[in-house]
Parts: C-alpha cells; structure tokens; sequence
C-alpha cells in the first residue's frame, strides 16, 4: 500500500544562485552534492544520466509513433480501406 508523504520547505535550508557562480564554485557544488570525488566521476554521472534520459525520451517517440500507426491502420479499417 503507497503511502501519501508530505514535505514541508525547511524556511531555514537557503536558496542558491548560481546565476553568480564561477564555473569552479559550481563544479565544487556538484561534487559535494552528488558526493562524487573529481570532475572525472561527476562527468561520468553525467553521461549515464542523460543516456539514460535519452533513451526515456526515444521510448516516448517510440511509444507515440506506434500509437499514431495504430490509430491510422484503426482509422483505415473503420473506413474501408485496405492497409
């Protein structure tokens, strides 16, 4: 059974600008977030995750154009033509 978990926004955790960040500050950010030890493993992280978001986005295309096929051999069928 799923429970419903609610956040509350802790008021005292501050909002970062990285608008202001160097690209050093900001590299030394990722690597204390994501807890990884150089830029050699933060790049890493980062090509595994956008492999991984661009074969969720192929899968989408995927999933829509079989979709759109079906509808039109449905559509083609309901009206008399031959496929």
């Amino acid at each position: 059974m799923d429970e419903e978990v609610e956040h509350e926004f802790d008021e005292s955790l501050s909002i970062i600008n990285f608008k202001s960040c160097t690209s050093d500050e900001l590299i030394k950010f990722m690597l204390d977030f994501f807890n990884l030890a150089d830029e050699k493993e933060l790049l890493q992280f980062f090509v595994i995750y956008f492999a991984a978001a661009t074969v969720e986005v192929e899968e989408e295309v995927e999933a829509a154009n079989i979709a759109a096929w079906t509808k039109e051999i449905v559509w083609m069928k309901l009206c008399g033509g031959s496929t």
